[in-house]
């Protein structure tokens, strides 16, 4: 009934030869710059998984103070606990994922391309990291410092895939 009474109520122009008036909105998406995408993109990733990283130790911490360890076993532990160490995998890659997609769905064009430029800004960032505090890095096992370097880029650019394809 809705529809008939806009139907009939609709308003004509006299003029033949011009389109009829119409409530449609065209709405312009307009994307940022691919500098500002990919810095945000990189913050995203940077600040949102050291934050979740210093809750998910605080909380690991707090579990095993609770269970009667003392300060030098949770430090021991909290090295080369495979718990610990996959739930900061787990969460790394989920804002990975996350920035990746944040920079394809502010760029309009070459989404691929401007993930890569912020997945080798950020492993080149990793890459300073590991230089200036090498004890750090020496201190955890093979096996998460091989997936952490892989992950990344697979995970940046599965953000973008996603982003991309939703786009379609």
């Amino acid at each position: 009934m809705v529809f008939l009474r806009r139907w009939i109520n609709r308003k004509m122009n006299e003029n033949v030869y011009q389109a009829p008036e119409s409530d449609v909105e065209i709405v312009i998406d307009l994307k940022g710059s691919p500098v500002k995408a990919i810095v945000l993109g990189l913050l995203i990733g940077l600040v949102g998984a050291m934050f979740v990283a210093m809750l998910i130790g605080i909380g690991f911490s707090a579990y095993w103070a609770s269970i009667g360890l003392s300060l030098d076993e949770i430090s021991k532990l909290s090295q080369n606990n495979t718990s610990l160490l996959v739930a900061y995998l787990i969460e790394s890659l989920i804002f990975s994922v996350c920035s990746g997609h944040y920079v394809a769905k502010k760029t309009n064009y070459n989404e691929y391309g401007f993930c890569f430029i912020m997945i080798v800004i950020g492993t080149l960032m990793g890459v300073v990291a590991q230089l200036l505090a090498p004890d750090l890095s020496s201190r955890l096992p093979d096996w998460y410092m091989y997936i952490g370097y892989m992950h990344y880029p697979l995970a940046v650019m599965g953000g973008c895939w996603l982003s991309v394809k939703s786009k379609v």
